[in-house]
């Protein structure tokens, strides 16, 4: 037995052998205790607060001094080494002094338990229900120990069944799993389970399956610290070289397992536009000499060259390629050794994966240290374009045909192959965005240096390749929209086979947008690259949106080099056609002679050397006679290839280049006064916009100017009437101090008495109401009904009289205190007066200053407000009618594009037809090509055959006349 550590100490029996040393994942901690009570509150008790962390995971439960001390006994026969318990006291459970030495002793116990290897497999499972830990996470933790893991292996890997997954396969994110998991997919961690395996028993297949579905697991599901811990761990490396592995045992498939796929995908897939950055830093950090030990597999397997150049194009940023190229441990030339296997497999989408890496080194100039080896890698990628363009056309007719009746004979899987990567490529945002910035590279190197690249430069070749690219893509036009301006700029100054390559993309620009495809020149619509159909509005809107001076560059650049193109290329093929015409000549003379019946047939009971070389020899005789029929066959289709591009090339357009050239001056000149227009109409309706803030400015401060003046007013006005309480009060205090007070207060004390005479008899008829008794004047008491409402009257005129008598109450005070000091009254009536005098002055002040200077500010604001009005007005006016302007320019305009258009889709259909029988001529050419060098293999072949009969002919000639002067000297009988 082991001991481990828990919360921060290692497992039981880990961290030697290699084993990773990895932390406990159950951790638990009394953070608190309540006091309880029981047996109905007659007895009391202390609960423990157990806080158990199930693999990160939290919950709390209650456990008494007896559940330990059950657990305890139940456990003591397991493990002799249990920690010793407290004593148990009589009714002192609850004692503070007593929890405080439980307390601690418990939390020794259970960890010591969770330590101990005996209690973690014992059969009864105690710790586990009396943490109340499910199964799952038992298992878990057993797996964790080396000694039995390879019992636990399987059962851990179930918590990914549907039934479990959802509430505890988080488990297998947790830092101990994840790191046990990728130490057993380590050839040391291999050998550890075989070593626990019964002599000779070999590992279960599916057991590595499961490992790997659980590392899958974490990274796909575990969150970003969880990659984190993974990369770190050197979980990428570790993939790659079980990958390698698997590949390299007895049996094994030519192409990589699909189960370390899957890891990886969920890695690129979960770190989304970071991966780039992850695979860097697996590069820096030695991940090139993972992937320099795949040479030989690429070089045997195309489906690991491919699966590595996904790997890397899928993170093909600057960073990535330059450590790449940097990465300690490796030199470039080894890093590049890759790429020559990608190049050498025998699959387009290998060399094609090969051509986009090296194309974006060089377009990022990161060969700079080493223009040797830039060059030769600008070659290759050259070469690449040239056989590319011939089997994989961008716009041939043959081939899709032929892949659909003979898939085999047309390569049609490896072309199905190639042609879904290329879709890939351009539905992957990142790596189209390289695509284009290498098609552009040269445009950014003139706009640094001042001129394009010579035409020796490198990046030409990178140029090309990614115009190819973009050409089996087909992207919209808005996707491309960066790299458009400069594609007739490519179109005149770059290589032949950029010129050519660009004038192809601006022709399928242009036919995409329905410009130019056969339908659109009968006046129908045709399906666009995206599969979408173009209407003829829709295709001269998309060129009126492009504008007539860079429509008339685009146009200018394609006819110039497709000209070009056409005129060299048709040239090249015919020349070409001569040569292999008599080349296959000769070839069919060489072959008639040597196709001839031999005077000895093979069977005829020569010597066994002699009966192989003629096997041999007829064998690559019959070869050769079908050879020459193929080839005559494919003779005669690029003879019909090539006329088919004669003809397509004297077949003109209806409409000249001066006409379109004419038609588009036509369109530029009223496209300009419109242009000129729409700007103008910009800037009037930016200085409405302008006028219409400032007519809104004058308009707030002539509102805040008309506020200032009604306050000012309401001012006066409260003023006025302040001054008038004044005076009137400094009237009655004057009258009150000249009349006599005794008859006033008489009056008034004598309403008081007889409002209090009235509250007197409400009260004795409330009384007697709800007594149920009738007035003494006969009125009878209202019924239960109506007594409610009665009293709430009663009520309401009870409070009247009582507001009334208070009143009455404060007027009695004040004369009586006028009745005690008649001087206060006169002396109060004075400083009354004086107040008003004093208010007076200020609201003269008021009216004939403030108020006078606020409306006259008023009227300023109100005159600016009406001049920015009436201007606004004016160029609402002016505004209006330049948009009526403008939309009769835009009229103009769209006619002349309408006339524009046929004119344009006559030639551009042309065009189109020429660059696909050039296209076809091509492939049919390269086809008697390839015909004819393997004619000249097998006649290479037959002549090999021949010497080796002959060999053998000269051989069998010494064996009988060996044999004739053996039986010669036996003699004849006498």
């Amino acid at each position: 037995r082991g001991c481990g550590g828990l919360g921060g100490g290692p497992m039981p029996g880990e961290g030697g052998n290699g084993d990773p040393k990895v932390k406990m994942p159950i951790s638990i901690s009394i953070p608190s205790t309540e006091e309880k009570a029981s047996m109905g509150g007659l007895k009391s008790y202390t609960a423990y607060c157990v806080q158990v962390s199930d693999f990160g995971k939290s919950f709390m439960i209650e456990r008494r001094f007896d559940d330990f001390q059950k657990l305890h006994s139940d456990l003591a026969s397991v493990d002799s080494g249990l920690p010793p318990l407290p004593e148990k006291k009589m009714f002192a459970s609850t004692d503070a002094t007593v929890v405080a030495e439980r307390k601690p002793a418990f939390e020794k116990l259970l960890r010591y338990l969770l330590k101990s290897e005996e209690v973690v497999f014992d059969s009864g499972q105690a710790i586990w229900k009396f943490l109340e830990l499910p199964a799952t996470a038992m298992v878990a933790v057993r797996f964790l120990h080396k000694s039995k893991r390879l019992s636990y292996v399987k059962q851990c890997g179930k918590l990914l069944d549907s039934k479990y997954e959802k509430e505890h396969a988080y488990r297998l994110c947790h830092d101990s799993i994840l790191r046990t998991n990728l130490f057993l997919l380590t050839e040391e961690g291999e050998a550890s389970l075989k070593s626990q395996l019964e002599e000779g028993k070999e590992l279960e297949a599916d057991m590595e399956g499961a490992v790997i579905e659980m590392v899958r697991y974490a990274v796909a599901q575990g969150g970003e610290e969880t990659r984190k811990r993974f990369l770190s761990e050197g979980g990428l490396r570790t993939m790659l070289t079980l990958l390698r592995r698997s590949a390299e045992r007895e049996g094994a498939s030519p192409t990589p397992d699909q189960r370390v796929r899957n890891v990886l995908n969920a890695l690129i897939h979960a770190e989304g536009e970071h991966y780039p950055n992850v695979f860097a830093n697996f590069l820096r950090q030695g991940g090139v000499a993972s992937l320099v030990a795949f040479q030989d597999l690429c070089n045997k397997h195309a489906a690991f060259a491919e699966f590595i150049g996904k790997a890397l194009w899928l993170a093909w940023e600057l960073e990535t390629q330059r450590a790449f190229l940097e990465a300690s441990g490796t030199s470039r030339s080894e890093a590049l050794t890759l790429f020559s296997a990608f190049f050498g497999g025998s699959t387009r989408s290998g060399r094609i994966m090969a051509g986009l890496l090296l194309a974006a080194l060089i377009a990022n100039d990161l060969f700079a240290d080493d223009r040797e080896r830039e060059a030769k890698a600008a070659i290759g990628l050259s070469d690449l374009v040239e056989d590319l363009l011939v089997t994989l056309p961008p716009t041939s007719s043959i081939g899709s045909a032929a892949r659909a009746t003979k898939p085999k004979e047309a390569g049609g899987e490896d072309v199905q192959a190639a042609e879904a990567f290329l879709g890939s490529v351009g539905r992957n945002e990142r790596g189209f965005t390289r695509l284009v910035a290498c098609a552009s590279s040269p445009a950014r190197i003139a706009a640094e240096i001042g001129e394009v690249p010579p035409e020796g430069a490198s990046v030409w070749s990178a140029c090309a390749f990614a115009l190819w690219c973009l050409l089996k893509v087909q992207p919209k036009a808005a996707r491309i929209a960066s790299l458009r301006p400069f594609l007739p700029t490519l179109a005149k100054a770059g290589p032949s086979r950029v010129r050519w390559l660009a004038a192809e993309l601006l022709l399928q620009l242009h036919v995409a947008a329905g410009v130019g495809s056969p339908t659109s020149v009968g006046g129908g619509s045709s399906p666009s690259a995206d599969g979408s159909s173009s209407t003829a509005a829709a295709a001269s809107g998309s060129m009126q949106e492009l504008g007539a001076e860079a429509t008339a560059k685009e146009q200018t650049a394609l006819e110039a080099a497709m000209s070009e193109q056409i005129s060299h290329t048709s040239a090249q093929l015919q020349g070409g056609q001569e040569e292999n015409r008599r080349l296959l000549q000769q070839q069919q003379q060489l072959a008639e002679i040597r196709v001839q019946k031999l005077a000895i047939a093979t069977g005829d009971g020569w010597t066994t050397g002699l009966y192989a070389a003629l096997s041999k020899l007829a064998s690559v005789r019959e070869r050769l006679s079908g050879t020459s029929a193929s080839a005559r066959e494919k003779e005669k289709q690029s003879t019909e290839s090539l006329l088919g591009l004669a003809r397509a090339i004297e077949l003109d357009a209806t409409a000249s280049v001066s006409d379109v050239q004419d038609a588009l001056v036509n369109v530029h000149e009223v496209e300009t006064v419109w242009r000129a227009k729409v700007e103008e109409c910009d800037r009037v309706e930016a200085a409405l916009k302008e006028q219409t803030q400032s007519v809104e400015e004058t308009q707030a401060a002539m509102d805040e100017a008309d506020g200032a003046v009604v306050a000012a007013r309401k001012r006066i006005t409260e003023m006025e009437q302040e001054l008038t309480s004044k005076q009137k009060q400094a009237q009655y205090q004057r009258t009150m101090a000249a009349t006599d007070s005794s008859s006033h207060k008489d009056k008034i004390s004598g309403d008081m008495e007889l409002i209090d005479k009235k509250l007197t008899q409400m009260r004795e008829k409330a009384q007697k109401f709800q007594a149920g008794e009738a007035l003494p004047d006969g009125t009878p008491a209202p019924d239960a009904s109506q007594l409610q409402e009665v009293m709430g009257q009663l009520r309401a005129q009870a409070t009247q009289l009582k507001q009334k008598r208070a009143e009455l109450q404060a007027e009695l005070q004040k004369w009586q205190k006028i009745s005690d000091d008649p001087e206060s009254a006169q002396v109060a009536a004075a400083g009354l007066e004086r107040e008003a005098s004093e208010l007076q002055e200020r609201l003269t002040s008021l009216r004939t200053g403030e108020l006078a200077e606020l409306e006259r500010q008023h009227g300023e604001r109100r005159e600016a407000w009406q001049l920015e009005t009436a201007q606004l007005s004016r160029l609402r006016a002016a505004r209006d009618s330049m948009a009526r302007e403008k939309g009769d320019l835009e009229r103009q305009v769209g006619e002349r594009w309408q006339r524009w258009r046929p004119l344009w889709s006559a030639r551009l259909s042309r065009w189109h037809e020429r660059a696909t029988a050039l296209s076809d001529a091509q492939v049919r050419c390269r086809g008697l090509e390839d015909a004819v060098t393997t004619g000249w293999d097998l006649l290479r072949a037959e002549d090999d055959a021949r010497h080796q009969l002959l060999a053998a002919i000269g051989q069998a000639q010494e064996d009988l006349a060996r044999l004739a002067q053996q039986v010669a000297a036996v003699g004849d009988l006498q």
